[in-house]
């Protein structure tokens, strides 16, 4: 990762024409060309985490939004067993008026 970084980095200072970018056992020769890369290495680990922290955060945002449409099927599924239920019970509530009904008749003969 760290050639990537450093073609990267050698790639814009060129880009902006400084004149030396010459290093020697891994550190450039040039001090202001030190303290660009020490900076730029710095900057690349700063994304990286705010990389790292979407990713983190994005997956967190998923599994949330997932849960939250498992909870509504869920509810659903309650809403449509209480009014099955309430239909029940207003058919046996008819009959059970029926049933009495037909008894007051039945007493009354």
């Amino acid at each position: 990762m760290t050639d990537r970084i450093r073609s990267e980095f050698e790639r814009w200072a060129t880009d902006r024409e400084f004149p030396d970018l010459t290093h020697n056992l891994g550190r450039y020769n040039r001090a202001v060309v030190r303290w660009m890369w020490e900076a730029w290495q710095a900057q690349n680990e700063r994304v990286a985490d705010k990389a790292a922290a979407l990713e983190r955060a994005h997956n967190r945002q998923t599994g949330l939004l997932k849960q939250c449409h498992e909870i509504d099927a869920r509810r659903d599924a309650a809403v449509a067993q209480a009014a099955a239920l309430a239909a029940e019970v207003e058919r046996l509530n008819a009959i059970i008026s029926r049933l009495s009904v037909e008894g007051q008749d039945a007493v009354e003969m």
